[in-house]
């Protein structure tokens, strides 16, 4: 069966990511429950929030990333195009696809940063650690690079490889920053929630990356040079990762972990009733 756009990345953004990101939000939750029955109340329950503030502007930027990547494959292809090209322009910028309109992604990912600003400005950020400050700072950094970055996306200027770039410096440096969050706590069962949430975003880092290059492909309607590599690429670590996090995760947090990969297995398999991907033709 051939599937549109819209519904490949239907499929690929319905369903690893926005498991890995509900359980990103359970795990965060049991976070802050832990948070709650410590002793030092005001400022674990601090910590967590400051987690789940970090984890917001993670997801804000993968899912930006996809659209951006989409509307670059779009544009690139109407450019190299004659009979069909100003019908490729006018599903970008009409937003024919769900979900993945640039305007809305930025959109959401300046009201979480917005957040975490917030938070940040109302408290004394400079007695960090600095396993967690040099992250946040280098993060802060990589975000300002944003505005121009969009601007060129827009029009149609800027490569996929740039995109990339920069969203995959700026999600690194706040994953290691929730990471070094683990320096303002001893309460062990805080701590493994956190390890846990780190272990996960790793993953679904990776899954998010897949998805923004597979995006970019089906609209671009090709594997650019060293993409398809790329990809192998991501998928083994993909693996890594999700050893890591059974490795880190608790009894419950595991079994709900393969209870969404094997749910994202049977219905890949039952709506494209394919592999996973083929290896691009070569000559």
């Amino acid at each position: 069966m051939k599937l549109s756009i819209r519904h490949k990345l239907g499929l690929l953004a319905g369903i690893p990511i926005v498991g890995a990101l509900l359980l990103a939000l359970q795990i965060i939750g049991a976070a802050r429950e832990q948070a709650r029955k410590a002793e030092a109340l005001g400022s674990i329950e601090s910590l967590a929030d400051l987690s789940a503030q970090m984890t917001s502007v993670v997801h804000a930027l993968q899912l930006e990333r996809a659209s951006e990547a989409l509307w670059l494959g779009l544009h690139k292809r109407a450019s190299g195009t004659n009979a069909d090209g100003r019908d490729l322009l006018a599903l970008a910028q009409s937003a024919s696809v769900p979900d993945h309109d640039t305007d809305k992604r930025i959109q959401a990912s300046e009201r979480a940063l917005a957040h975490l600003d917030g938070f940040l400005k109302a408290r004394d950020v400079s007695r960090l650690p600095q396993r967690l400050a040099g992250p946040l700072l280098e993060a802060q950094g990589r975000l300002k690079e944003l505005p121009a970055l969009r601007i060129k996306v827009k029009a149609g200027e800027a490569s996929v490889a740039e995109v990339f770039a920069v969203h995959r410096l700026a999600a690194g440096a706040l994953v290691r920053a929730i990471a070094g969050l683990t320096d303002l706590s001893d309460d062990g069962e805080l701590l493994r929630s956190i390890n846990s949430l780190v272990s996960l975003l790793q993953l679904e880092e990776r899954m998010s990356r897949e998805h923004a290059l597979l995006a970019h492909v089906f609209a671009l309607g090709e594997f650019p040079p060293g993409s398809y590599r790329d990809l192998v690429s991501l998928i083994s670590e993909e693996d890594i990762y999700a050893n890591v996090f059974r490795t880190a995760a608790s009894v419950e947090h595991q079994a709900k972990y393969d209870h969404v990969t094997e749910t994202a297995a049977l219905r890949a398999c039952s709506s494209c009733g394919a592999s996973r991907w083929r290896r691009p033709k070569t000559t």
